[in-house]
């Protein structure tokens, strides 16, 4: 795929690390991270969608980074710590760093206002936030 990425750097990235990512959401993104971040419960008559928050920025950023040159640092058998490359694949993205998973989304989102807001559009309607749940959840009950 020949797409025009965008090289984000600075903040907890080091002088030669960045992080390749598409510049904006396109339609079929904006289904993908809705459809990975929604799980159905209830029954038939009352079914509840389920979003949350965390599914959907980490599907975002599975959806938008398309590569990286990134290190971690490894302990070396002598003691010694040694900066190794840490391989790109969608799946080590659950992998990063909270202080870089948290950069890169922010920056994708300073990239692109608008999506911020629409994000928010399609999310909240009721928020659980007893204190059995950690997470906060937003549930949206589906009319039939």
């Amino acid at each position: 795929m020949d797409e025009d990425l965008v090289s984000i750097t600075g903040g907890p990235l080091r002088a030669h690390e960045y992080v390749l990512v598409v510049p904006e959401l396109l339609a079929g993104d904006e289904a993908w991270i809705q459809n990975h971040s929604a799980k159905i419960s209830g029954d038939t008559k009352n079914p509840q969608v389920t979003l949350t928050i965390g599914d959907v920025q980490l599907a975002t950023l599975k959806r938008v980074i398309k590569g990286w040159n990134l290190t971690k640092p490894t302990k070396q058998p002598d003691g010694s710590v040694m900066e190794v490359p840490f391989p790109f694949s969608t799946k080590d993205i659950e992998r990063l760093p909270s202080r870089i998973y948290k950069y890169v989304l922010r920056k994708f989102n300073e990239m692109n206002p608008d999506e911020e807001e629409n994000e928010e559009d399609f999310l909240p309607v009721v928020v659980d936030s007893s204190e059995d749940n950690f997470q906060a959840e937003r549930v949206v009950r589906l009319k039939r």
